[in-house]
């Protein structure tokens, strides 16, 4: 999705509603599989020094469950407020500098998608495999647990030792 400064009027704000593809630069990590769809509405309103841009993302994205590892489809809805400027001196950290006329907002589409993935996606109705032959399945709790009560029976033998005092030399 790409804005031409140029077509903005002070004080006007315009509104762009478009189905999005991003290319193929965009690279999906895990548990991100794919997008499916994405749909976005940017509102767009310029004043003297800066350009807001109020960004509101739909998207069906393709996810792994991490306790069936099936793929399932996840839907994510979210809205972000941008700030950008054509002016070096009125760019901050808050305040994006743009080195042309065109606002490109794929980049911050991708971004906001990825920040709603879930790290564990769990998919409606799955439950937690069971344990089978030659291993078991732990929540990251048990784990935790386990790992805090669990001893090195290699070193368990210097428990045993006894030591002489130095008071005693």
């Amino acid at each position: 999705m790409k804005i031409d400064v140029n077509l903005l009027k002070v004080g006007k704000s315009i509104l762009r509603k478009e189905e999005v593809v991003l290319d193929e630069s965009y690279k999906c990590l895990y548990p991100l599989l794919g997008i499916k769809s994405i749909f976005a509405e940017a509102e767009v309103t310029a004043y003297q020094e800066f350009i807001e841009v109020t960004l509101l993302v739909n998207a069906v994205v393709s996810l792994e469950c991490s306790y069936t590892l099936k793929a399932f489809d996840y839907k994510i809805k979210d809205r972000i407020n941008l700030e950008f400027t054509q002016y070096e001196e009125d760019a901050t950290e808050d305040t994006i500098l743009i080195d042309n006329n065109t606002i490109e907002l794929d980049s911050y589409i991708f971004d906001l998608i990825s920040m709603n993935v879930p790290s564990k996606p769990v998919m409606k109705g799955a439950t937690k495999p069971s344990d089978g032959k030659g291993y078991r399945v732990l929540s990251e709790e048990e784990y935790v647990k386990e790992q805090e009560n669990k001893t090195n029976d290699q070193f368990d033998k210097l428990l045993e030792l006894e030591f002489d005092d130095e008071e005693e030399k």
